[in-house]
């Protein structure tokens, strides 16, 4: 189930994500960038991911891959702020 909704679940969280911090930011002057940005990068992660896993011979290593540069862009990106 989650195999076919990988996109869906994860525009859910990124737009749950963005309305936090777009909220913040005009409501309480509270700029929450690197949320809204972490949560473009796990949408955009998930994407990659859920059309590399729907393919019927599909590849673990760029999975992997793709997983790991989200966790390092999202580690970097915590560090920043």
């Amino acid at each position: 189930m989650i195999k076919n909704n990988l996109g869906i679940i994860g525009f859910v969280v990124a737009l749950i994500g963005i309305a936090i911090a777009s909220t913040n930011k005009y409501h309480y002057n509270n700029d929450l960038a690197p949320l809204a940005s972490i949560s473009w990068l796990i949408w955009l992660s998930t994407m990659i991911i859920g059309a590399e896993i729907k393919k019927s011979n599909y590849r673990k290593w760029y999975i992997y891959l793709i997983s790991i540069i989200t966790c390092l862009i999202i580690g970097i990106l915590i560090l920043i702020k």
